[in-house]
């Protein structure tokens, strides 16, 4: 072989021999050396008889082909004599065979993990698709029923005041408060289904005017607070704009309320760069925080800290997690009892 391809070939990652046309070896490279775990001892000697298992294999069919034809071949198979698998490529020369060839094992075994975790990715979103279309069909039923029994009873309430008695004007307030409820929750439920299933329409936003807003609706529905906020200027973002003022509303919401009961509430909405460069926004608030044990349960529909002193109904983080999903960001909480909140939350720079 000349010399300056046995140069290049001894370089090769992949392992190449060749072949003269009675099938004796003539050269291996390095890679070739330490794959099939030979040496110059097979120099000379046919390659059948180093290899026999390989007699009546695609190996030997494929080899004898490509000699046959005269034109190159490539396939894949199970060398059962090193439990690996080999893709092969065979190129006819003058005077025999040469051959390149690559162990990819790892290669087959990462695709087929890779496929088994597609169908198991297609399973789960299949799953939560159907349980999405549950919920909210569930809550949607609620609403009509809902809805008569709060008529219903307010009407009760208005045409009937004077003749209820006090256990049953307690009983009827009872029954609206608890509609009520319901109502809230069930509407609630419906904003979380819908978030993980309308199509994203993204668009550069300034998230500081999002917070604004979000923050003058907070303030019409609660004149009597002395809450100070501090919104950071500018914060441009790319984002789904209707799905990020939903979770900054929620976000708000419960630093509005947590931090209620503070002789002086102080909500903060900013920005921080990390030390990887990775741009963070947070929503902080300086109220009655919540120990971090737990903390893993916060996103969790359903799941609520402090639930004997503040009212709520535990979906309003779940939806946050899930517009911050949606984006392809990460959502986390740093909190300490009696020391306030923050809830970070990345945003990717551009979709």
């Amino acid at each position: 072989m000349h010399r300056q391809f046995v140069e290049i070939f001894d370089q090769l990652v992949e392992g190449v021999f060749c072949v003269d046309a009675n099938w004796h070896f003539t050269y291996l490279n390095p890679s070739a050396r330490r794959l099939l775990l030979v040496g110059d001892e097979v120099l000379g000697r046919a390659i059948w008889d180093v290899y026999p298992e390989a007699l009546e294999t695609v190996f030997e069919e494929q080899f004898r082909r490509a000699v046959n034809s005269g034109t190159a071949t490539d396939f894949e198979a199970f060398y059962p004599r090193k439990l690996i698998w080999i893709r092969v490529n065979a190129f006819p020369f003058e005077h025999g065979l040469a051959v390149c060839f690559a162990d990819t094992t790892a290669t087959r075994n990462a695709r087929k993990k890779l496929m088994e975790l597609s169908r198991r990715l297609r399973e789960r979103n299949r799953v939560c698709d159907q349980a999405e279309a549950f919920a909210q069909t569930i809550a949607h039923d609620l609403l009509q029923p809902l809805g008569a029994i709060l008529g219903f009873s307010e009407a009760l309430t208005s045409s009937a005041v004077d003749e209820l008695g006090p256990d049953s004007a307690h009983f009827l307030s009872s029954i609206q408060i608890a509609a009520n409820h319901l109502n809230d929750v069930s509407k609630a439920i419906m904003v979380l289904s819908g978030v993980g299933s309308e199509e994203m329409n993204w668009a550069q936003v300034n998230m500081s005017t999002l917070a604004y807003e979000c923050i003058e609706i907070l303030r019409a529905a609660h004149p009597q607070s002395k809450a100070k906020c501090s919104i950071a200027p500018n914060m441009l973002v790319w984002c789904d704009p209707r799905l990020l003022r939903v979770a900054l509303q929620n976000l708000l919401a419960n630093a509005w309320k947590f931090s209620g009961n503070e002789p002086q509430p102080y909500i903060e909405v900013g920005m921080e760069i990390g030390a990887t460069s990775e741009i963070s926004h947070y929503v902080r608030d300086n109220g009655v925080g919540f120990d971090m044990f737990g903390a893993d349960q916060l996103f969790q529909p359903l799941q609520r800290f402090h639930a004997d002193a503040f009212e709520g109904y535990g979906i309003g983080l779940a939806t946050v997690k899930s517009v911050i999903d949606r984006h392809g960001g990460r959502l986390w909480a740093v909190s300490h009892p009696g020391k306030g909140s923050t809830f970070y939350f990345t945003l990717p720079h551009r979709p």
